[in-house]
């Protein structure tokens, strides 16, 4: 790599690094405490939870046994119908490493959207309701840090600044192994210089980012098909649904008795017998058609068991008409929960999926006291040259760095406490102190060929 490509991606590592340090601490953080979310439940009881029902399968459900699952989904949907009369429900999910727990979601509104949707969420084996959730005004703490951590409480809009975030951190990852792999010819991996408190910082910032890479890739990467999940699924609904769209009957009469709910859940289980049941959705919701019951489902065993499928259920008829896989880009979208959480391998995976997010937070803390250490050790170097004197002044990079990191704060706290138009300026604060501070960084010290 020739010298001037290689300073020029140093600068843009440089000062991108410190652009999104705070991000970049403010995911490692929340993801941290978000990968432990279902046992931090459990150690401090904060839903009325597993702590107090059994974990263990009943007989019937141990010899997966789609009689006793229907069953039991019947017993379940008709206490829900009891207990909501006048909410019509939506769907139901199995719950990420509870195979035991399904959790309804059951709504008001005529349109079927899921937002605001009541949430209950039962133990195949007890029957009896594990976790219920009256809205989406929850005060789980677990709710809060999650919308923290995907759209910092900003919506649809924070999703995709996230996305955009995500996107900028590969760039971030991408161009630090390409700054490192000069520095590898001279020394070994994972080399430390001790001679120094700045070369020792800098040898483990790099030997850091080397340990995490493919991770950072790999939740990086996940995050930014995450923050894309509903344009994706909108995508699949108007693109591979919309025949189904097109034959189907408009303004039928749907049943939500239990004996139709169980007819369906019954054909779906006896025309594919060796499957389970992942999600389950009704006709006339957001994301459904209006006359199909649709429902995701696996295989039971083998690697084919990561592989959904689509069962379409005629809602006038109670007879599964097509099962078909899911298309690459929602097979991606479905797997990237699971792969950036780490929520698939049990408490052996989650600590190593710590282990390694805590490697990462080192990066931006260390990469932050570096940019600072290497442009004051730069000032002092100047002011050697031209004869001036030290004086209690905050350099120029430093005060606007202030005034950037202050900007944004207000940015984010208008955004959080006000709605409306001052809302709108908070938005506009936030965004344009970013771009501002990229374009201060890069664009104008690269055109003149100097640092900060």
């Amino acid at each position: 790599m020739q010298a001037k490509t290689r300073s020029l991606l140093f600068k843009i590592h440089s000062y991108l690094g410190v652009a999104l340090a705070l991000h970049f601490v403010l995911l490692c953080i929340t993801g941290s405490i978000l990968i432990f979310k279902e046992e931090l439940k459990d150690l401090f009881s904060l839903s009325k939870t597993r702590a107090t029902t059994s974990k263990i399968l009943s007989p019937e459900l141990n010899t997966n046994s789609n009689q006793s699952r229907s069953r039991a989904y019947s017993k379940i949907y008709e206490k829900l119908r009891y207990t909501y009369p006048n909410h019509r429900p939506l769907a139901f999910f199995k719950v990420d490493n509870q195979p035991d727990h399904i959790q309804f979601r059951l709504s008001k509104d005529p349109k079927g959207r899921f937002s605001g949707a009541i949430r209950e969420t039962y133990s195949l084996s007890t029957l009896n309701t594990v976790e219920a959730r009256p809205s989406k005004a929850s005060n789980d703490f677990f709710d809060w840090l999650l919308h923290l951590h995907k759209d910092l409480f900003l919506g649809s809009f924070g999703e995709y600044y996230m996305g955009f975030v995500g996107l900028l951190l590969l760039v971030l990852f991408i161009g630090g192994a390409f700054i490192y792999k000069p520095y590898m010819g001279r020394f070994n991996s994972g080399h430390l210089r001790l001679s120094s408190l700045k070369h020792l910082l800098s040898d483990f910032h790099k030997f850091a980012g080397l340990t995490s890479f493919g991770f950072c890739l790999l939740i990086a990467g996940t995050g930014i098909i995450l923050s894309l999940s509903d344009p994706i699924i909108k995508y699949y609904q108007f693109s591979q649904l919309d025949e189904l769209r097109q034959a189907e009957k408009k303004n039928i009469a749907i049943s939500y008795d239990t004996q139709s709910f169980t007819k369906v859940i019954d054909e779906i289980l006896n025309k594919n017998n060796s499957y389970n049941i992942d999600a389950f959705i009704f006709p006339k919701t957001q994301f459904s058609t209006e006359s199909h019951y649709l429902a995701l489902i696996n295989p039971k065993e083998g690697i084919e068991s990561r592989i959904t499928e689509l069962s379409i259920v005629d809602a006038t008829t109670g007879q599964q008409i097509e099962k078909r896989i899911l298309p690459g880009y929602l097979q991606a979208l479905l797997l990237s929960e699971p792969l950036h959480f780490g929520n698939y391998g049990g408490l052996t995976l989650k600590v190593i999926w710590l282990f390694l997010t805590l490697i990462a937070l080192f990066l931006p803390i260390s990469g932050f006291i570096l940019f600072f250490k290497k442009h004051k050790l730069s000032t002092q170097r100047k002011r050697q040259k031209t004869g001036r004197e030290e004086s209690f002044n905050l350099p120029g990079r430093i005060r606007w760095i202030s005034a950037f990191a202050l900007t944004t704060l207000a940015g984010a706290t208008t955004i959080y406490f006000f709605d409306g138009f001052i809302q709108m300026v908070g938005f506009a604060l936030f965004i344009l102190s970013f771009i501002y501070f990229l374009l201060r960084t890069i664009g104008i010290n690269i055109r003149k060929g100097q640092g900060i």
